[in-house]
């Protein structure tokens, strides 16, 4: 049942991430690199890899608070950490 609720953790982040029409899109579970990291329960780590258009003419900074944006509900959990890279 974890391994459902990953996978549809993820599926949920990339859907959630359309909106910024990305042309490359990858999100990475990295939440068994920190099975014992005090974190609250249910909640994972998380890399996303993204590039679009829409990053085209803003600084990094303001690229992350877009995807932030996207995803804030989900922060802090079931998103417990995440690192973005972000390209245009």
């Amino acid at each position: 049942m974890k391994e459902q609720n990953e996978n549809t953790l993820v599926s949920l982040i990339k859907n959630r991430l359309t909106v910024l029409q990305p042309s490359f899109l990858e999100v990475i579970d990295l939440s068994d690199l920190h099975k014992n990291h005090n974190k609250p329960e249910n909640s994972g780590h998380y890399k996303v890899i993204i590039k679009s258009d829409k990053f085209i003419n803003i600084s990094k900074i303001e690229q992350h608070r877009t995807v932030y944006k996207c995803l804030e509900d989900l922060i802090p959990s079931p998103i417990h950490a995440i690192i973005l890279e972000t390209k245009n």
